[in-house]
């Protein structure tokens, strides 16, 4: 196991996350155009990279039929979608009900990226949650695949813990960089 993926925390594959069934994609590229055919291959990458990570955290992981799957490290659900021919990852942070003045900071420190590990902080109002979401495109191998996901696991650890924070003295911590601001 690698020393970063390690120092995320254990980790399981989330079983309740979407079906995780590998689907093979037998005679898949048929028909196709070329922009199809970069977005097939880009779904194929981004399995690949799940499953060496999968096998790097010693369980199995795939994408569902729908192009889900999702990892549990500790209590911090990550979730994984392939769509378009982009990989997006994801997770909860915290409710968003009562926290709209929160709302307001956490963008601040969500400028340019910094202070969240180069992702973006939104709100899920179907669900009234916080969400964090990082968008990967294009070939990325696997060592940068899992400096990203460390990073953007260090930083969904952060953002829980700052929501659970008095939020007037609360303070915004760049969590790449490891300097605290006030907000």
């Amino acid at each position: 196991m690698s020393r970063e993926i390690a120092m995320a925390g254990t980790a399981q594959r989330n079983t309740h996350a979407a079906d995780t069934k590998n689907n093979g994609h037998a005679d898949a590229h048929a028909g196709m155009h070329t922009a199809d055919m970069i977005k097939e291959s880009n779904h194929m990458e981004y399995g690949s990279l799940l499953r060496e990570l999968g096998a790097t955290l010693g369980f199995d992981l795939a994408l569902s039929e729908a192009g889900t799957c999702g990892v549990l490290f500790d209590e911090d659900e990550i979730s994984f979608e392939v769509s378009d021919g982009r990989l997006f990852v994801m997770a909860d942070l915290g409710s968003y009900e009562g926290r709209e003045a929160v709302a307001v900071r956490m963008l601040k420190a969500a400028n340019l990226g910094l202070e969240t590990g180069f992702s973006c902080i939104g709100i899920d109002d179907v669900r009234g949650q916080f969400t964090l979401c990082r968008i990967l495109e294009g070939d990325l191998e696997y060592p940068v695949f899992e400096k990203i996901l460390t990073i953007f696991v260090g930083a969904v650890r952060y953002w829980k813990t700052w929501l659970q924070l008095p939020h007037e003295t609360a303070p915004v911590q760049d969590v790449f960089m490891g300097n605290a601001i006030r907000a």
